[in-house]
């Protein structure tokens, strides 16, 4: 599975990651041409456990997340997007360092387009 995401930073994205990361096996990459000054990344997911608790439990959680952006209120989407979700502290605890691990190709490239824009002469 190919998705483009942007601000790996960002704290939705970061969730999502680890979300994968519990069914998956993740790798990001950026490309050097094109978006490289921009936020936007790939996350390639292979091995994708998709029978697994996991993944099931992400998919379900997705789906009634799309339930209630399309047909509930947008106080009742805002409420729902992070209720029941690990907390900030959690997630940095047990995928902090594979964050780091895996965004390091990806801040690395963005670091240099952004370091060569002609914007910067």
């Amino acid at each position: 599975m190919v998705v483009l995401l942007h601000k790996l930073e960002a704290w939705d994205t970061s969730l999502l990651l680890y979300k994968f990361s519990r069914f998956a096996t993740l790798k990001l990459y950026k490309l050097k041409s094109g978006h490289a000054k921009r936020s936007s990344f790939y996350m390639i997911a292979h091995d994708i456990q998709s029978e697994g608790l996991e993944a099931m439990q992400a998919v379900k959680r997705w789906k009634e997340i799309w339930r209630i952006a399309t047909f509930g209120t947008e106080e009742d989407y805002f409420e729902s997007l992070y209720k029941g979700e690990p907390s900030v502290e959690e997630v940095l605890h047990t995928f902090g360092s594979e964050v780091i691990r895996l965004g390091k190709d990806v801040w690395v490239t963005q670091a240099h387009a952004l370091q060569n824009a002609p914007s910067n002469k």
